[in-house]
């Protein structure tokens, strides 16, 4: 009675089995994602909101990669695979929570930045391409601003 509500009959006999099957050739990798679905969650998300993410794109991410990365492993040598999918997902978890939180930083330090400060490439004066559509010359354009240059 120890044992959380997450985890009961899904982590016990039932993944067990689903594993050995996998280990035999029987490849029934949907039963077990439904076996582990919600102790993947509950492990991306601590390890997101660890980094002080809460993002649900960035755990659903995180439990996604942790499943692929689970399901590439040797399971003749994994002694307690509940656990160590539970690992797997807190370690991707974090890594996504990390990225979201850089990701977050760069977009607030660049709305932060006066637009007459953005270039497009490092040495280009001030204001250069304003947009994405200015930046389009015709041949004939180009000569001239090159001649300009010189």
């Amino acid at each position: 009675m120890g044992e959380s509500f997450a985890y009961k009959g899904a982590m016990g006999q039932g993944l067990e089995s689903l594993l050995s099957n996998v280990a035999a050739g029987s490849t029934n990798w949907p039963e077990v994602y439904e076996c582990l679905k919600t102790p993947l969650w509950y492990a991306a998300a601590r390890g997101a909101r660890q980094v002080g993410v809460r993002d649900r794109e960035a755990i659903a991410e995180a439990v996604q990669q942790a499943f692929t990365e689970f399901m590439a492993l040797d399971f003749s040598t994994v002694t307690s695979p509940d656990s160590i999918a539970r690992k797997i997902a807190y370690r991707r978890g974090l890594d996504r929570g990390i990225a979201a939180r850089r990701r977050w930083n760069r977009e607030a330090a660049m709305e932060a930045l006066p637009a007459d400060l953005l270039r497009a490439e490092p040495g280009q004066p001030p204001g250069y391409a304003e947009s994405a559509e200015e930046e389009f010359f015709s041949v004939e354009e180009l000569r001239r601003q090159e001649e300009r240059w010189r």
